[in-house]
């Protein structure tokens, strides 16, 4: 039998360079899918150091503004708002931990409202914090809480459940004996949809003795016989059971496709228990940093507005010349030199990441001067001139040379071949009339 070895980088703090900066992946884990109201939310944070040497930082865990912080497992540094912040040290080379935090939900006055969670991982690097990764969570208040249910991980972007072809899907069914008696067999079925790769299923976790088929139709049975699970008023901790599993979509499934997924629980010899149906739409990044400029040609010290045109993004990143310039969906700028600009937007949200460019000209703007040679006056070099007296157009003055028939101001405006002009400064003229 042969074996395999898994060789990662690691930097040992003996190099001629500088070490790479510190990267990390967070994830949140909340009780399930749905939000009861006037209840204890328990949220997992998982975090693991994907860096090639031990890094430390803080964890930033902010709740939405429809929570109370209850309580944490770790000793919190501070809460500011809605932001709890927890310190860890030393995490080694592509180690995890986790931290929980529990919240009290809202009440039923938000019921059907949407709320979120955010995670953030931050570690030390050359004397700063930086953020390593991000996790959004958002569920749905529903004021009412089903023992037995059915849960879709990840739970997808938006209101949509977006996810990407080629995620790999876990599901958690949960079931409780809430009747008056212990159940002696437990059989939960779920029917996979037909966008599921059947041969790709895994069962990951059960929490008795399970005997799993699965069948060509891609129905799932998981037998738990001689589970005695009791019944919660007797036991209520003892009274819960659950499997889960990962299944991939099938390698054609087709983009906006609703992938479905519904339990069908029996204790005994009883009807079925159906629980909630949870859903996940097919999604194909493309398009996120789709940008518009407000022109694609300016002159010197004219101002462009550049303005994300994808509503599915969450984070922007602006460059020019690839020097970070804005964080902002829309950004304002003046040019104030002359040259070609490469105009980059990094976009993303949480399954997609994309870039694109667009080049900005910047032409020259000309010097306009006057040359008095008498009542004759000389413009400098340019495409167009339009003259001007006391701030008033002399109408047909439009020639380099104008010839002045009267006392005043006059000033030229000059405009070079690229359509970008310049007035000159004034020059007050006293003729000599005889």
């Amino acid at each position: 039998m042969g074996s395999e070895m898994c060789i990662r980088d690691r930097y040992f703090g003996v190099t001629n360079t500088d070490p790479p900066p510190p990267t990390g992946t967070i994830y949140i884990y909340s009780d399930g899918e749905g939000v009861p109201c006037n209840d204890i939310e328990q949220d997992d944070i998982h975090f693991r150091n994907t860096s090639p040497y031990p890094i430390s930082g803080v964890i930033k865990f902010e709740f939405d503004e429809l929570y109370n912080f209850l309580n944490a497992d770790e000793v919190v540094d501070s809460i500011v708002g809605n932001s709890v912040y927890t310190s860890y040290s030393n995490l080694g080379s592509y180690q995890n931990d986790w931290q929980y935090v529990n919240l009290n939900t809202p009440s039923e006055e938000f019921f059907g409202l949407y709320v979120h969670h955010t995670a953030t991982i931050y570690a030390w690097y050359e004397g700063e914090l930086i953020e390593l990764d991000t996790d959004l969570d958002t569920q749905e208040v529903t004021c009412a809480y089903d023992p037995n249910d059915i849960t879709g991980y990840p739970y997808g972007y938006t209101d949509d459940h977006l996810v990407l072809a080629d995620t790999r899907m876990e599901y958690l069914i949960r079931f409780q004996n809430t009747g008056n008696a212990s159940a002696g067999t437990v059989m939960v079925v779920d029917t996979l949809d037909v966008d599921m790769d059947f041969s790709t299923f895994q069962l990951v976790a059960n929490s008795h003795n399970v005997m799993t088929t699965i069948e060509e139709s891609g129905r799932v049975e998981f037998l738990f016989e001689n589970i005695n699970l009791p019944d919660s008023s007797a036991n209520e901790v003892g009274s819960h059971g659950m499997v889960s599993f990962k299944v991939d979509f099938i390698d054609n499934v087709d983009v906006g496709e609703e992938i479905n997924s519904t339990a069908h629980i029996f204790f005994d010899n009883n009807p079925a228990v159906v629980t909630n149906t949870t859903w996940h739409t097919i999604h194909e990044c493309g398009g996120e940093a789709v940008f518009e400029l407000s022109d694609n040609a300016i002159c010197q010290g004219e101002q462009i507005t550049m303005t994300s045109a994808n509503p599915l993004v969450e984070n922007h990143q602006w460059n020019i010349q690839s020097a970070s310039a804005s964080t902002t969906s829309e950004y304002s700028v003046e040019f104030p030199e002359e040259g070609q600009y490469i105009i980059q937007l990094v976009a993303e949200n949480p399954i997609c990441v994309e870039s694109s460019m667009q080049m900005l000209t910047v032409y020259n703007v000309p010097t306009a001067e006057v040359t008095e040679e008498g009542a004759m006056l000389v413009a400098s070099e340019g495409e167009a001139y339009q003259w001007y007296l006391n701030d008033e157009v002399i109408y047909g003055a439009s020639s380099q040379e104008y010839q002045a028939l009267e006392d005043g101001i006059y000033t030229v405006e000059v405009t070079n071949e690229s359509g970008c002009s310049d007035i000159s400064e004034a020059i007050m003229l006293s003729l000599i009339h005889i």
